[in-house]
């Protein structure tokens, strides 16, 4: 299915609370624009998510454009997600193409301010990973972190939470630049405060750079 769980997007100061999701989602498209792709929803703006489980397995193929895709939501501006958990497998992945950036995350893809509180990912992360380029040869840039791709914003902040799940981020293309960590792909801005990583961290390509957390 290219729908998500719940909904397309969760707009302003909607509250969602005690929710388990399971089964698959899948997305497939050709379209040159971003988007985002998660479980629960594409987006989320300004709203707030407590006590919240998915255990969906979320793939995201062969797309040419550039994602946000998360566990729980692809992007994630002004909101808070308290007590929330990921179990369902989180896999981006482009055959072949170049100029990709794609932020990918076991909560959150894109998360721009906001706030994620005593939450986990407890399974693997896969932003565009192959460990050959026989089985992918696109090029670009891929952020993908444990709990967060991408975080920005003097407000956003990531606290009390942690990531056991496998993170890989990335493929041997020459072209390729990858981003990967136990908790965050890359940090722009924001504040990461007792949080820490049990997870194995790996990124391929040209210049990668990891970031395994341990506050």
């Amino acid at each position: 299915t290219n729908t998500p769980a719940l909904a397309t997007t969760i707009n302003e100061s909607s509250t969602i609370s005690n929710i388990t999701l399971s089964g698959q989602v899948k997305y497939t498209k050709t379209s040159n624009e971003g988007y985002g792709y998660g479980a629960i929803a594409r987006n989320i703006n300004s709203s707030t998510i407590n006590t919240t489980t998915n255990m969906i397995d979320l793939r995201v193929e062969n797309s040419n454009s550039n994602n946000d895709i998360g566990g729980l939501f692809g992007k994630a501006v002004n909101s808070t997600i308290l007590y929330s958990s990921n179990y369902g497998p989180v896999h981006s992945y482009h055959e072949s193409g170049s100029g990709y950036a794609d932020n990918v995350g076991g909560l959150v893809g894109y998360m721009e301010g906001g706030r994620v509180g005593y939450s986990y990912n407890a399974t693997s992360v896969l932003g565009n990973y192959a460990s050959t380029s026989d089985l992918s040869s696109s090029q670009g840039t891929f952020y993908t972190g444990g709990l967060v791709g991408y975080m920005l914003g003097e407000t956003a902040g990531i606290d009390n939470s942690y990531n056991s799940g496998m993170i890989k981020s990335g493929n041997k293309t020459n072209g390729s630049v990858s981003y990967a960590g136990g908790i965050v792909g890359y940090a722009e801005s924001g504040l990461i405060d007792t949080c820490y990583n049990e997870g194995t961290v790996e990124a391929l390509g040209k210049n990668p750079e990891y970031i395994i957390t341990t506050t």
